[in-house]
């Protein structure tokens, strides 16, 4: 008799604990894998971010060669209607946003992109990003990405 007590516990299926530790595995699965998985989007606006970000530096740069190595009155007008800097399209960015740069009169040496709009997440991977890039410093807050480059 006590062999068929033993049978019938076996044909009963999983414990719970065997339950509760495969969900435990598959949800550390999920999270350890979650960017590889979910996060391609990201990555995606990361780089359309990022490159236009640097379209915008290049820009930048030609106005400062072009106008005594200053900055200072530099803006979208000046960059994409006077000097023909940057085109149209780059005005926007991937959330529909406007992308600005701006320098005010008397700062020669520092001027700020701004990219309205922008999701947390990629925005703060942008400013991870040039967390190391000396005259290069950046902010998220209230949608915008700021990003503030120093001579």
């Amino acid at each position: 008799m006590n062999t068929n007590r033993h049978l019938n516990r076996k044909q009963r299926g999983f414990t719970l604990i065997e339950v509760i530790v495969v969900l435990m595995l598959l949800g550390l699965l999920v999270i350890t894998n979650y960017n590889d998985v979910f996060g391609k989007e990201d990555s995606g606006n990361l780089t359309v971010l990022d490159s236009q970000f640097k379209v915008w530096q290049s820009a930048a740069e030609s106005y400062y060669s072009n106008n005594n190595m200053s900055y200072a009155g530099m803006s979208n007008t000046e960059l994409v209607d006077t000097y023909g800097l940057v085109k149209p399209p780059q005005e926007t960015n991937y959330m529909g946003g406007a992308n600005t740069i701006a320098s005010s009169a008397g700062n020669i040496k520092q001027y700020t992109w701004t990219a309205a709009g922008i999701e947390s997440g990629t925005a703060n991977q942008m400013v991870l990003r040039y967390s190391n890039v000396d005259n290069v410093s950046g902010a998220y807050s209230g949608g915008n990405l700021v990003m503030t480059v120093t001579k």
